[in-house]
């Protein structure tokens, strides 16, 4: 449970896991409705639920559990060199971590005013392909005893990346004369690849490897390195091979004066497609363009229908045929025909880097939206938690790459029930409005923001 929320008129706290209990809307007993103040019930560990708290005694239940956590020791390092995986800050004190050394890589060079030379600068290996500087890194970087940028209050987000399959970081650690052991931190990460550490000094004969780091969208880690040997080279390396990667968030929408705007030329730089601008179940298709075929495939049996009531408003000025739309079509379709019916929309993938965003919704019922790759690489994302009294549309962006040209993105929702209390709503209805394609990047990288020794 989280800490608890207060406003002028209600507290409250977030359960993780939801809750068997179905919230009663008396106020409309003719629509059957649950209420509309709860989260939907879900009882599965990868939800959460809002909770209304009264008092102590009340709120008390048998019902909710907790689980306790103990933090172990950190075990001794037996060998000449050892790696341990950390979650990085927020906010990461280069001055407080780094008091024999420290580095920060990317932007302005920034380095320990009176360091020990004990971190070298950055070495490229493996490839001929330039670092880029880049400056959203999600840990800040702040320091007060640097060399060149003296002082840094505001953290620093920026950090050097490499995109290029096989290429490499290297840098050296070198342990002070008058130590024994030192301990380094690494920060590092991954975009939409897989980053593989290794460790290696000649003067022992150390060789430690550790492909922990992978996984869609960026992510960012901090390598404890620790060791006794004389000196330490560390390579931070890309994956040589390609991999299959999907990632699925909800998507932002531009507000306007009504509930939000799409403009689908700007997000369809690629591709785009929009259905029931013309009244019919017929598409509009973005001109000179032919990645996404435009089709659906209709889940269960039911029947397709235009509507003209959708929350989210569409334009765009580079459609292939009817013109442009310079102000907002609120139109898209819905399919009537119960629990068990959808939508399912096939895109296809590539080794590159691809975002596709998807605009759904139900109305009055509760959707579960599913999304794989069909190389057979694993990779599915679910979310069984759509559901609205009333209508509801949602942009999902996936942002996704395959480690063989050919693959294809496959993206269904289906009705599970309506939002009644015995789940039977004749309105019930899955829908679809439009869908745009974005090519980001040929490959993905890895980066490096900043090292520390002790």
């Amino acid at each position: 449970m989280t800490n608890r929320f207060e406003d002028n008129h209600t507290r409250a706290g977030i359960l993780r896991g939801g809750t068997f209990f179905l919230p009663y809307n008396t106020s409309r007993p003719v629509y059957n409705q649950n209420s509309i103040w709860y989260f939907p019930n879900r009882a599965t560990l990868d939800t959460h639920g809002k909770l209304l708290l009264m008092d102590d005694g009340y709120d008390r239940a048998a019902t909710v559990g907790f689980r306790c956590v103990q933090q172990l020791p950190i075990p001794p390092c037996a060998a000449r060199a050892c790696i341990r995986l950390n979650p990085p800050a927020a906010v990461a004190n280069l001055t407080a971590a780094g008091a024999i050394d420290w580095r920060h890589f990317g932007g302005p060079p920034a380095s320990k005013r009176a360091g020990s030379g004990g971190i070298s600068s950055i070495r490229i290996v493996g490839t001929t392909t330039a670092a880029v500087d880049y400056d959203n890194n999600p840990t800040g970087f702040v320091w007060s005893d640097g060399a060149g940028t003296a002082r840094q209050s505001v953290p620093s987000t920026t950090g050097t990346s490499l995109a290029s399959p096989g290429g490499s970081f290297l840098i050296r650690l070198q342990l002070p004369p008058d130590a024994t052991t030192a301990t380094a931190i690494l920060y590092v990460g991954t975009w939409f690849t897989a980053g593989i550490l290794t460790l290696s000094s000649a003067a022992d004969g150390t060789n430690l490897t550790d492909m922990t780091v992978q996984g869609a969208g960026y992510r960012t880690v901090a390598y404890e390195i620790r060791f006794s040997v004389p000196w330490l080279d560390v390579l931070w390396s890309q994956h040589p091979q390609r991999l299959s990667f999907l990632q699925a968030e909800l998507g932002m929408v531009q507000n306007n004066m009504r509930f939000g705007m799409a403009d689908l030329t700007a997000e369809g730089t690629a591709d785009w497609i929009h259905w029931g601008s013309n009244g019919r179940v017929t598409a509009t298709r973005k001109a000179g363009a032919n990645i996404l075929d435009g089709k659906f495939k209709i889940l269960g049996s039911g029947q397709v229908k235009v509507r003209k009531d959708s929350v989210i408003g569409f334009q765009w000025s580079d459609a292939s045929q009817g013109g442009n739309m310079t102000s907002s079509t609120y139109t898209g379709l819905s399919l009537m025909g119960g629990a068990g019916t959808g939508f399912e929309l096939v895109i296809p993938a590539s080794t590159g880097i691809s975002r596709c965003r998807v605009y759904l919704g139900v109305w009055s019922g509760y959707l579960r939206l599913s999304a794989h790759l069909d190389d057979n690489s694993g990779h599915e994302f679910v979310d069984d938690h759509i559901g609205s009294f009333w209508a509801r549309n949602l942009a999902y962006d996936f942002t996704f790459s395959s480690a063989t040209n050919g693959t294809r993105l496959i993206i269904r929702w289906e009705l599970l029930r309506g939002y009644s209390v015995d789940g039977v709503d004749p309105h019930a209805e899955p829908l679809l409005q439009a869908v745009t394609l974005q090519r980001l990047a040929p490959t993905g990288h890895i980066s490096l923001q900043a090292a520390t020794l002790s």
